[in-house]
Parts: structure tokens; C-alpha cells; sequence
């Protein structure tokens, strides 16, 4: 006799996935920072790195002027470099986890042969840095134990299996790392703005104009414009420009799109604009900019 069939279910039920016994951490998510993408991942350990960079007539890890459109991670296992911000050294040591955030100017000081660790990494959504300047963080064990892995998944066979335990490695270390920030992640923006301000860094190629964002507001442009400022201490135009220069500088480092590609894809009317725009911005224009990065890989 064959067995009964089970009546089809009439209705889904939805399962709330708070326990309402721990700690809500979705809000979290929005300010932009619990998510990254990996742009690099590398180490060099000790004597290597000093044959490696012989071979391309370097025998130091001397770069002044750097300035990157994306966060740096370094970590050296033994002393003898450092950071140079605003005229103070910030050493890399066995001590230290060392984080820099994008649009930071500052040299790099030392030899080369010294074990080196690195990653280039950016927020899922690109908001503003909530700090300037390389932050030290003090080693824990966790972070140790972090690091090991990593070091460990570099040493492993080239295969997609392998690439993926670097990058689930490679994202652990970030996350220990920002446990450990002795700063607060995000701004505090009511929550109206903070929309504001994801629908800017999100979109900066989109309609952006005053208008559009005190329409997304709920309020008059006067009002909007007025609100904007007191909170960020920016207006809304030169936070949109600003959000504008940085989206094509990352675009210039991280891609290989065309000038004009990317002045249409960040909401610059030409080439030429966003040259005037960016070179006020960063020091140097385009062309120049994504030269020194081509340099500058570690």
C-alpha cells in the first residue's frame, strides 16, 4: 500500500532570526564597515624580500609621498621599519598591527630583508574613514593566532581551495584587527543622514544634486542644506565631491579603465573636470596618481 502523501503547506512561516537573548548587530552592518573587499594580500618573509626587491634594483622599503585610495593592513615580525604620518614615526614590529586608512599620507621608512605582511582592503561600501592617520594595535593572542594563519595559508599549494582559505584568513585577521580599534568605527549621524550619506558613497556617479538628496530627506534644500552641515561639517556639494574623488581614485588604482570612463562613471561631466577637481583634491592629477600606485605595491 503506498504511503500517504503529506498535505502541501498553505502558508510559510517566516522564523525571526533574533533570539531576543542576544545582542542585535544588524544595525551595525549599515555603517558600512562590517563587510570588506580584499584587493591584495602579501608576505615576504625575512631575506626573500630583500633578493626579491634587488631583482627590481630596490634594496629598501623607502616610499615617500604614499597615499592610497584604499586601507593598508601591516604587520612585520621583527623591528627596523616604520610609518612616517605627520611628521611622527609609527613603528612596524613583532608588537604591532599597524592600520591605515584610505586618502592617508605617509612615507614608508626602512631596509628590505625584514619578514613583511600586508593587505590592501576596502569597507564594502567606501564611507568616509571615521579616523586619520595610521593606527598601532597592540598584539593579543587572537591576533597572533590570526596571523600564523595566514602566514600559514600563503605557504599552501596554488589552488582555488587555497585562494579561498587566503581570503577567509585574510578577512579574519581584518575583523581581529578591528576588534581591537581603540576608535569608534562610525559617526554618529541620525539615521536619516546616514541613509543620506550611504546613497552618496554608494552611488557617486548618480543624481546627487541638492535637490534629489533634500527630496530623499524630506525636506526643503534650505533646511537639507543647513542640516547636512551641522552634522558633517561639510556642505552637501562638497561631501558629494569629495565622495567623487574618491571613488575615481580607486577606480584609477583598482581598474583599468580610461580617464574619461571613469570621470562618466563618478559623475564628472569630462576628462578634463575631473582632472581640475582631482588634482585640487589629491595634489596631482590623474595620470599621475595612478602612476605612483603602480610603484608603490607593498
Amino acid at each position: 500500500m503506498p504511503p500517504t502523501a503529506l498535505p502541501l503547506a498553505t502558508s510559510v512561516h517566516h522564523e525571526d532570526p533574533h533570539t531576543g537573548l542576544g545582542v542585535h548587530l544588524s544595525p551595525f552592518a549599515r555603517v558600512g564597515l562590517a563587510a570588506f573587499t580584499i584587493h591584495e594580500c602579501g608576505y615576504l618573509p625575512g631575506g626573500i624580500h630583500s633578493r626579491m626587491e634587488r631583482g627590481r634594483h630596490r634594496t629598501d622599503w623607502n616610499f615617500p609621498g604614499v597615499r592610497s585610495p584604499y586601507w593598508r593592513l601591516y604587520y612585520n615580525h621583527a623591528s627596523g621599519s616604520f610609518v612616517r604620518f605627520s611628521q611622527r614615526d609609527i613603528s612596524l614590529d613583532p608588537d604591532h598591527i599597524v592600520i591605515i586608512p584610505e586618502d592617508t599620507l605617509f612615507d614608508c621608512v626602512g631596509e628590505a630583508g625584514i619578514s613583511h605582511l600586508w593587505l590592501h582592503f576596502s569597507p564594502l561600501h567606501h564611507p568616509v574613514p571615521p579616523f586619520s592617520g595610521p593606527v598601532p594595535i597592540p598584539m593579543t593572542a587572537g591576533l597572533l593566532a590570526a596571523l600564523a594563519d595566514l602566514v600559514a595559508a600563503h605557504g599552501a599549494p596554488g589552488h582555488r581551495a587555497s585562494l579561498q582559505r587566503l581570503y577567509h584568513s585574510a578577512a579574519a585577521l581584518i575583523h581581529a584587527s578591528f576588534a581591537r580599534l581603540p576608535v569608534p568605527l562610525a559617526r554618529a549621524y541620525p539615521e536619516p543622514l546616514g541613509s543620506i550619506i550611504a546613497q552618496i558613497d554608494r552611488n557617486p556617479g548618480g543624481d546627487l544634486a541638492n535637490p534629489r538628496l533634500a527630496h530623499s530627506a524630506g525636506m526643503s534644500v534650505e533646511t537639507f542644506s543647513r542640516w547636512f552641515k551641522a552634522h558633517t561639517g561639510a556642505t552637501p556639494a562638497a561631501y558629494v565631491t569629495r565622495s567623487r574623488v574618491r571613488a575615481a581614485a580607486r577606480l584609477l588604482v583598482l581598474s583599468e579603465r580610461t580617464v574619461d570612463e571613469i570621470a562618466a562613471e563618478t559623475g564628472f561631466p569630462n576628462r578634463y573636470y575631473l582632472s581640475r577637481v582631482f588634482a585640487a583634491h589629491m595634489g596631482c592629477g590623474p595620470a599621475t596618481y595612478r602612476r605612483r600606485h603602480v610603484q608603490v605595491r607593498v
